[in-house]
């Protein structure tokens, strides 16, 4: 899987994803969209799990 960035709105299976959306795709989807110029590849991905907080003060 490859996480990418829709750099315009796109329709995938009936469904509309603007601009801007971040999606985990196959590999082989990913690398079309990115060479039609629909996404860009997301560098950098962060994942929260329900019990961590984004509030930038290190865990203790």
């Amino acid at each position: 899987m490859i996480a990418v960035i829709l750099t315009s709105p796109h329709i995938h299976e009936g469904q509309l994803y603007p601009a801007g959306s971040t999606l985990d795709l196959p590999d082989a989807l990913a690398n079309w969209l990115i060479s039609q110029g629909i996404a860009d590849l997301l560098k950098f991905k962060k994942t929260l799990n329900d019990k961590e907080q984004d509030d930038g003060l290190p865990k203790t």
